[in-house]
């Protein structure tokens, strides 16, 4: 099971906290402001009222093995770079830091941050997904109930072909299509990728290293498949 710590329990950080937990992660939920806490205590593992910025405070959740933190603080910026310092400073490798602005976001990257998001560009489902499934690049969901996902190659599929692989019997899906990076030459003599579609490719198509799967089925299909990564 994934484990979360989601910093910041504004709308977008409850809304990330309340989704990961649903997709089945751990998550812990935090804010300085007791009345957050309460509102989503239900909805997540473990709710904590703490400041952030005091290190005793943050060594206390007892963050070992965690895969990730979202510090989601919105209103407090020198809140957010206090906290994603501090969680540089204990180790955490997988910081995700919420910015209000450009410059915010380069001094968040300055003090740790591995990846800053902005809410209104990167909202909190995507993020979810992103969190619990890593190797899905694309996610585009249809009317019917059935979505377009684009999902790296898993090395168990290298050199197999499609017909072996059998996912519509295996998995529920359908292999619509295979973005693949060629090598080439250039004029100058380096080696450069040409990226080429393979458009509803055949039975007999092996997949192979980098490959990207453009997969068709159902929501549920989808994340079964993704589980299993």
């Amino acid at each position: 099971m994934k484990r979360f710590l989601v910093i910041g329990l504004g709308q977008f950080g409850s809304e990330l906290a309340r989704i990961l937990h649903e997709k089945g992660a751990e998550v812990i939920a935090v804010d300085i402001k007791m009345d957050l806490v309460e509102d989503i205590k239900d909805s997540v593992t473990r709710a904590v009222c703490i400041d952030c910025t005091d290190e005793e405070a943050l060594t206390a959740l007892q963050l070992e093995n965690i895969d990730a933190v979202i510090v989601a603080i919105a209103e407090n910026r020198e809140a957010s770079i206090l906290t994603t310092a501090l969680l540089r400073e204990l180790g955490i490798e997988n910081i995700i830091a919420r910015k209000s602005e450009n410059l915010h976001g380069k001094i968040l990257e300055k003090v740790g941050a591995t990846r800053v998001i902005s809410p209104e560009v990167n909202v909190a489902e995507q993020l979810a997904r992103s969190l619990i499934s890593p190797g899905l690049l694309e996610h585009i969901a249809l009317p019917d109930g059935h979505t377009i996902s684009q999902v790296e190659a898993r090395e168990e599929f290298f050199d197999k072909t499609l017909i072996e692989l059998d996912f519509r019997r295996n998995y529920g899906l359908i292999v619509v299509g295979i973005q693949r990076k060629k090598p080439i030459v250039s004029d100058t003599g380096e080696i450069v990728f040409d990226t080429k579609i393979i458009s509803l490719p055949s039975a007999t198509e092996a997949i192979k290293k980098n490959d990207i799967l453009i997969l068709v089925g159902m929501k549920n299909d989808i994340e079964a498949f993704l589980a299993k990564e």
